[in-house]
This record gives structure tokens, sequence and C-alpha cells, in this order.
């Protein structure tokens, strides 16, 4: 479909299931934390 959407890694925002996504983030121990987080 080529849909894009940008959202802060750490913005409040509601799971979009189903969904596939890439993060391009900093290797950063709280960043790893909120991508484990459901």
């Amino acid at each position: 479909m080529g849909i894009t959407l940008h959202l802060l890694l750490h913005s409040d925002r509601d799971p979009i299931p189903d969904v596939p996504a890439v993060y391009f983030v900093m290797p950063t121990e709280e960043n790893i934390d909120r991508m484990c987080q459901k």
C-alpha cells in the first residue's frame, strides 16, 4: 500500500496490529526497552 507513518519512539500511541514496522533508532538501553514493551 505504500503508507508511511513517522512517530517518535517514546510518544504515546495506539498499537497497530498486523502491520509490519521498521524502526531506525540509536541502540540505547532505553530505546530497546521501549521496543520490547507490549
